[in-house]
């Protein structure tokens, strides 16, 4: 019980019973029914963590045919999301200097690059990928020029790639298939989110999931305690 979720449970939850999934932005905080069933789900999802990060056959893992079952169709699942990046897209780039302009843009995920008619970056050096207009290029932008919803920015120690997307489905759809990639082929990504999700535990375990609060058979969501 090292959330602070769980450690205002006090005496009312047994820690054994207990496990934390540490996100960017929150945390999952899950109480199972027995301690089989925690250490099952816990080393399954460490092993999930194995195959997302380094693609790993799930099958090949030592884990129960039930846990290999449900883990392998998350697997598949990120594979047809990463598959929005095998078409190039119109997005209008927006750069330091300059008026933008529209540029097909196309990520080779083999090499992990993103590419456009001017200029290509490699995506094992990225550190982030962020919604909205919060780098200093889009802060120069007015709502008018670009809808906030519309726009997106990968981030590099050195540079950003800042892009507009034609609605925000789209901007959506390549926004998940990058932080899946930048997962797979980016420590700098890795580590930057990992720290992210100290600091914000730190911070405050409490801000809820934008996800169903529904746990799996076998487990419930702990409320936040406050």
């Amino acid at each position: 019980k090292t959330t602070k979720v769980l450690q205002k449970t006090a005496e009312k939850v047994k820690p054994e019973l207990c496990f934390s999934l540490i996100l960017p932005r929150y945390t999952l905080d899950l109480k199972c029914q027995d301690k089989k069933t925690r250490d099952e789900w816990v080393a399954g999802l460490q092993a999930l963590k194995i195959v997302i990060s380094n693609e790993v056959d799930v099958l090949s893992l030592p884990i129960s045919e039930e846990l290999k079952k449900q883990f392998a169709g998350v697997a598949i699942n990120e594979d047809e999301i990463l598959q929005v990046l095998d078409t190039p897209r119109e997005f209008i780039k927006h750069g330091r200097t300059g008026r933008p302009h529209s540029r097909k843009v196309t990520v080779d995920r083999k090499a992990a690059t993103i590419n456009w008619a001017t200029g290509s970056n490699g995506l094992k050096d990225a550190y982030d990928i962020v919604r909205g207009k919060s780098t200093k290029v889009f802060k120069k932008v007015t709502w008018r020029q670009a809808d906030p919803s519309l726009c997106f920015s990968i981030l590099w120690e050195d540079r950003t790639l800042d892009l507009q997307a034609p609605t925000n489905r789209i901007r959506e759809k390549w926004v998940r298939a990058i932080e899946i990639l930048l997962q797979r082929v980016s420590e700098p990504y890795r580590r930057y989110t990992a720290e992210g999700s100290r600091t914000e535990n730190s911070m405050s375990s409490t801000t809820k999931s934008p996800r169903s609060e529904q746990a799996m058979p076998g487990m419930s969501v702990l409320p936040n305690a406050s």
